[in-house]
């Protein structure tokens, strides 16, 4: 288990909404809580026991992963654009010369075409 994070029991929670029902759902409770304690206890839309939101550093991590990974694929199609680009100009240095050979070869050389 990772540090700074403790051990979760399941246990069945029981509670009631506003207007409603007693309700009962299975759900993760620190160790040392007894039986009546008062849990937080975080539901969906429709209301089923969820994880609680990310902590604050939890998300400036997230944040900062997401940004190094987005900096790392910037650069990265930068540098194969460029690469496809410098392919490119340099194919076509090579035909130019080899048209400008053609030309001045038959001088240089004596021969004829």
């Amino acid at each position: 288990m990772p540090a700074g994070r403790q051990h979760l029991y399941r246990v069945r929670v029981l509670w009631t909404e506003p207007g409603a029902e007693v309700r009962t759902a299975t759900a993760h409770v620190p160790p040392g809580t007894r039986r009546g304690d008062t849990v937080d206890l975080w539901l969906d839309a429709l209301g089923r026991p969820v994880a609680p939101p990310p902590s604050a550093v939890a998300v400036h991590q997230h944040t900062v992963a997401v940004g190094i990974c987005a900096a790392g694929l910037t650069a990265g199609v930068v540098l194969l654009a460029r690469t496809a680009l410098r392919r490119t100009v340099v194919q076509h240095r090579l035909v130019e010369w080899e048209r400008a050979w053609a030309r001045t070869e038959p001088e240089w050389t004596g021969r004829r075409a």
